[in-house]
This record gives structure tokens, sequence and C-alpha cells, in this order.
């Protein structure tokens, strides 16, 4: 019985022999291996060019300069719009109407002077340059000026007198427009393609 109780323990310990031989073994074979991804995000820089200097005193047919560029200074292309927001604020910063009556028909009384209309699609809200701006690249400008339109009269007529000690007065009254301030707000965005 002593035999087979040693052939039983030299059973198991050849067995844990060789898992320990196989255990090593898958040891001797294991490794690590880290690999760290590095990411660098493109540039994106981009210039803004406005040419405009504001009037301080804009009256019925002047015509004033005004343009905006956009220059890609980033790695790669990019796509340009334009939304145009305007607005008339009155002495007492109210909202007035952006147009006026003028012999029955509703008329601009700050006319948006567009340029180069070939390149420039309006798609309803945005102004979309037609094409991505490659790097280096500037657009041509949406606008060229701003003109206050000719048409447009701020005096109104009526005219009240007024008795005085001295005699009689007539003053005429003013126009809501006079002394408001017009407001061209130009939101250009720019959009990594």
């Amino acid at each position: 019985m002593k035999e087979i109780k040693n052939k039983k323990t030299l059973i198991v310990m050849v067995a844990v022999l060789a898992l320990a031989a196989v255990g090593g073994t898958i040891a001797y074979y294991a490794d690590k291996m880290f690999f760290t991804n590095r990411f660098t995000a493109a540039s994106f820089i981009m210039d803004y060019i406005e040419t405009f200097d504001s009037p301080d005193n804009w009256s019925p047919c002047e015509e004033t300069p005004k343009t905006i560029v956009a220059t890609n200074r980033s790695n790669g292309p990019v796509s340009v719009r334009v939304k145009l927001s305007e607005s008339w604020k009155g002495q007492n910063n109210e909202n007035l109407p952006l147009t006026v009556n003028i012999d029955g028909q509703d008329s601009r009384i700050a006319i948006i002077n567009l340029d180069n209309t070939d390149k420039w699609t309006f798609d309803g809200e945005y102004y979309n340059y037609y094409r991505d701006l490659q790097p280096g690249e500037t657009t041509e400008s949406l606008m060229k000026s701003v003109t206050f339109n000719c048409n447009v009269n701020f005096v109104k007529e009526e005219i009240t007198y007024v008795e005085t000690e001295t005699g009689t007065i007539g003053t005429s009254s003013e126009n809501e427009y006079l002394r408001s301030k017009y407001h061209l707000t130009a939101n250009i965005q720019a959009n990594q393609k």
C-alpha cells in the first residue's frame, strides 16, 4: 500500500512540477506593450479686416465705404459666411423701422451696396462664400458701401404757429429719424472643413 501511496505522491509531484514548468514558461513568454498616441489639432486662425469710418453727420445721398474680408491663416480649408443685421435706434434708443413710405412704396432708408455678388450666394439668412477658402487665401468683400437713401425727407412738413408777445412764430416738427443712429452688424463665421 505504501508503494501505491508513493506512486500517488510521485504522480502529484510530477503534475505539480509539470504545472510549474508550464506556468514558468508562460510567465517567461509574457510581455506588456503600451502605445501612446498623440494627436495635435490643426491650427485655426482667421483674420477679419473691416474698412469703415463711422460718419458723425450721415445725411441723405451720402455714401459711406464699408468693406469686410476674411483671410484664412489656418492649416486647412475653411468655409466662410456672413450674416448682416441692421437697425435704426431713435434718440431714446427705441427701434425705428428700416423702411419708409416714399410715393406709396416702402423704401429702405439705408441701402447696403453689395459687391462681388458672383462670389457670395444668399440662402435666406447668410451670404456664403462660393467656395472653401484655402490656407493663405482672402475672400472678396461682400459689400462696398452703405448709402443713405436720397429720397428720404426727414423733416415733416407740419408747421405749428405759436402766438408770442413779439408776434407769430412758425416751427416745423422733426422726423423721428433725425439724430437717430443706424447700426449695421456683420456676423462673420468661418468653419474648418
